[in-house]
């Protein structure tokens, strides 16, 4: 999904473009993201499972790794 989002122009992925890094840029960085579980709790939003597997799909493709608490 996302390098068909980049070939219509519509996202950049700024990580392939070596121009635009900084040396200050770090190697990695850590998100934290609870998308799939606090989103849900915002009033009036509620995602399909499809939605789900496509959110988890794109933050894979980016890089986000899974960390689940024990």
């Amino acid at each position: 999904m996302t390098r068909e989002l980049e070939s219509a122009g519509l996202i950049v992925n700024h990580n392939r473009r070596e121009d635009l890094r900084l040396p200050s840029t770090p190697d990695r960085v850590w998100i934290w993201d609870e998308t799939l579980r606090d989103g849900e709790q915002t009033a009036g939003t509620l995602l399909t499972i499809d939605e789900k597997i496509e959110i988890a799909k794109l933050m894979d493709e980016v890089g986000v790794a899974v960390k689940t608490d024990p």
